[in-house]
């Protein structure tokens, strides 16, 4: 049955992990958490406070539409596909095939939550200073994301 637990979640993972729109929930989280920098210029020494709150809310709205939209895609899919029913026709009980999926989707939610804290703690270095912003760090964060999307386009078109 464990066996069955893991293959199944490893599989929703990886699913998950291909969507389109869980690429783009990432990209846009990651962006808005980068600029958020920006915004903190004149908020006298609470600029860090700011950044923390508002990348810990942009990570908590985001990891819902994310949450939502994997879960629901996970499922519809494979419901559409038939692959549910092939899945429940072997040795596989169906509160497994639930359990397995959710486990998925979780592991999913934590690299989505790793990330978006990483770049927290980015965002926090670049808005440390009250009146001067760390553009070296910040012209890294994002030549960092557009290297990432280059490389993975390389990687797909070979």
């Amino acid at each position: 049955m464990f066996s069955s637990v893991y293959q199944i979640s490893k599989n929703t993972f990886r699913e998950t992990l291909r969507e389109p729109i869980f690429l783009l929930v990432l990209l846009a989280a990651l962006a808005l958490i980068g600029v958020f920098p920006l915004m903190t210029l004149f908020v006298f020494r609470e600029q860090v406070k700011l950044v923390i709150d508002s990348a810990m809310a942009t990570m908590l709205v985001f990891g819902w539409l994310v949450a939502v939209l994997s879960s629901s895609h996970a499922i519809a899919r494979e419901i559409g596909n038939g692959t549910a029913l092939l899945v429940l026709s072997k040795p596989v009980r169906r509160p497994a095939f639930i359990l397995a999926k959710i486990l998925g989707i979780l592991a999913a939610l934590g690299v989505f939550c790793l990330l978006t804290f990483l770049a927290t703690l980015i965002a926090v270095r670049v808005a440390k200073d009250q009146f001067r912003l760390d553009n070296s760090a910040m012209i890294i964060y994002f030549s960092a994301i557009i290297l990432s999307f280059v490389i993975a386009g390389l990687h797909n078109y070979i």
